[in-house]
């Protein structure tokens, strides 16, 4: 299960990124990029709970303390860069921000990805 949402989640994050690029070339998909992100980071703790749970369950990943650090930090890194880029609210987001939103997906991505790999 986990596994799969895994996937989806890459994919999706791979799309938001794609939206993020967009907007910052000038189209005008802001509020998709939001959506997005918002989306993202519910799947992400989605997977972090199905992935203690696992752990609760008695899955035993080959490193049990690297793979806890990549849980944490997939949940918490997309907020984290995000946090200096206004996202919502009246204010505008230069385009820069949106490069940084695609930047912040992708790293995700890699986390994502070593967390699959040593569960």
């Amino acid at each position: 299960m986990t596994q799969t949402l895994a996937v989806v989640l890459v994919l999706y994050l791979a799309l938001v990124a794609v939206l993020a690029v967009s907007v910052s070339l000038g189209a005008p998909l802001t509020r998709a990029v939001q959506t997005g992100v918002v989306v993202a980071e519910v799947m992400l703790v989605v997977q972090a709970v199905l992935d203690v749970a696992q752990l609760l369950g008695g899955s035993q990943p080959t490193e049990p303390a690297v793979h806890l650090g990549y849980v944490v930090v997939s949940v918490l890194l997309l907020p984290l860069l995000l946090l200096p880029v206004e996202l919502h609210g009246g204010g505008a987001v230069r385009r820069g921000g949106h490069g940084v939103v695609a930047l912040a997906c992708l790293v995700t991505m890699v986390v994502v990805l070593r967390q699959r790999s040593t569960a």
